[in-house]
């Protein structure tokens, strides 16, 4: 039996994301703001990819997307970032986000558990993807592209969001902040200023269920 003969509809998903992950490395370099429309675009493919494999399986199904994962959400948001900020500290931080991310998704290739432990490598993509879209300060985000870097790889236990109202929401300031960054429309810009507050909402939330428990 050959490999295509074991390709199902999450698989697809999956190349699909890594075929837009490469599209953006090369859209990068002409516009790193396509490059980050792109980042977005393969979180979309990547919710997508999570919610089709609920029912149907696929043999290569983690592995897969894993693969993908590592270059739309590792290799593209580090490249960005030295184009954004060409600079030792830059390139330092690009290489900690590739190395920590496949570091991360080996991990959760290999621990099936319902929750994250440490935050996902897609938080990270997206969360450079929308600070670069944002036009934050450069210091700023190398300085959290080091920080995600680290809870990436951190035992930090992140819940999965099922929640479909919230699930929902998000997907709506995705596509949202999808249009400012093709067609840079400022109006449409408080799309990744709040989609931002919600990825830190996401970041601090095992410090308040922390506080939570110990009260």
């Amino acid at each position: 039996m050959g490999v295509m003969d074991e390709i199902r509809a999450p698989d697809l998903i999956s190349i699909s994301n890594i075929l837009v992950g490469f599209a953006g490395i090369w859209l990068s370099i002409t516009d790193i703001y396509y490059g980050c429309s792109a980042i977005i675009v393969s979180a979309i493919l990547d919710g997508v990819d999570g919610l089709v494999a609920k029912w149907e399986k696929s043999l290569l199904g983690r592995e897969m997307d894993s693969l993908a994962d590592i270059v739309s959400f590792g290799v593209l948001p580090g490249l960005i970032l030295v184009l954004y900020s060409p600079s030792t500290l830059s390139l330092s931080a690009a290489g900690f986000i590739v190395a920590t991310g496949m570091l991360r998704l080996a991990r959760f290739n290999i621990l099936k558990r319902d929750y994250f432990e440490g935050i996902p490598i897609t938080y990270t993509g997206l969360a450079i993807s929308l600070l670069v879209l944002s036009d934050f300060p450069e210091l700023v985000i190398i300085v959290i592209a080091f920080i995600l870097s680290a809870l990436m790889i951190s035992p930090i236990r992140y819940e999965k969001i099922k929640n479909r109202t919230i699930l929902l929401t998000l997907a709506v300031f995705l596509i949202l902040s999808l249009i400012s960054g093709i067609y840079r429309t400022k109006s449409l810009i408080f799309a990744s200023y709040l989609f931002l507050i919600l990825l830190l909402q996401y970041a601090i939330s095992p410090i308040r269920v922390f506080m939570h428990n110990e009260g």
